[in-house]
């Protein structure tokens, strides 16, 4: 319990630097029911023409139920340096799945984050749709899903909310090697409704390398295209990063 807690208190204080939220990169499968979880963190101190300080923390919790399951998982960032802050960004993402046959599921999911360096105040989210296993070998596992969401957006300098409706596409794949070796890939695209020339598309990769039966290293890699950003935001943004992950359940 004091896990749990201390868990909880983790993910009310996140949130994360992307705008398009990778949850197939968190999701986590299980043959016993009950909770699982990991937790990851990265810290990064440098010295150059300024003292520079970097901090990436988050998790999830999945608690397994027959034919369902729920989600929660958080994320946050944050540089820097001689009293600047570089980035600061996170989100909170609640998520429900329900499974309709062996090879389809429902899903529910809300949204809340921020971004500094995309000048997101906050952004609320709400959606609904379906996810489809496409494959069932134990080392190749290839998924598609589609949703409907509604979002609620608030950017710096500006008075007025901005309401939109998407439609949310994602194709994820991961391959399993060796028992010790996993690289996953997932790519989304949700273009606005009735205004298609206003779409994000994010491509995000892991390779992931197992240290113990609990403890891994992983290493990512971003790339975000968005049509419509706030003035002096750059529409294509990238990353790299490499962190430490540790699981824990049943």
């Amino acid at each position: 319990m004091k896990l749990i807690f201390c868990f909880g208190i983790l993910l009310l204080c996140v949130r994360v630097e992307a705008q398009v939220i990778n949850i197939e990169q968190v999701r986590m499968s299980s043959d016993s029911l009950g909770l699982h979880g990991d937790v990851k963190l990265q810290l990064s101190i440098q010295k150059t023409t300024k003292s520079f300080v970097s901090i990436s923390n988050g998790g999830h919790l999945t608690y397994f139920m027959p034919r369902q399951s729920v989600l929660l998982f958080g994320n946050y960032s944050l540089a820097k340096g001689e009293g600047e802050n570089f980035t600061n960004n996170g989100s909170i993402h609640l998520r429900y799945n329900r499974s309709l046959s062996n090879r389809i599921e429902l899903e529910l999911f809300s949204q809340s984050q921020f971004n500094s360096l995309t000048k997101i105040d906050h952004r609320f989210l709400n959606g609904v749709g379906l996810r489809f296993q496409l494959t069932n070998y134990d080392n190749a596992r290839f998924y598609w899903g589609i949703a409907y969401m509604n979002e609620l957006e608030k950017l710096s300098g500006n008075s007025q909310d901005l309401f939109a409706n998407r439609f949310s596409s994602y194709f994820s794949f991961s391959l399993l090697p060796q028992d010790d070796v996993s690289f996953s890939s997932t790519t989304y695209v949700q273009p606005r409704f009735g205004m298609l020339s206003d779409y994000r598309v994010l491509n995000d990769n892991e390779l992931s390398l197992d240290i113990t039966d609990r403890l891994s290293l992983s290493i990512n890699f971003q790339i975000f295209y968005d049509t419509e950003t706030p003035s002096s935001v750059p529409n294509l943004t990238y990353d790299l990063s490499n962190g430490l992950n540790y699981k824990f359940g049943n």
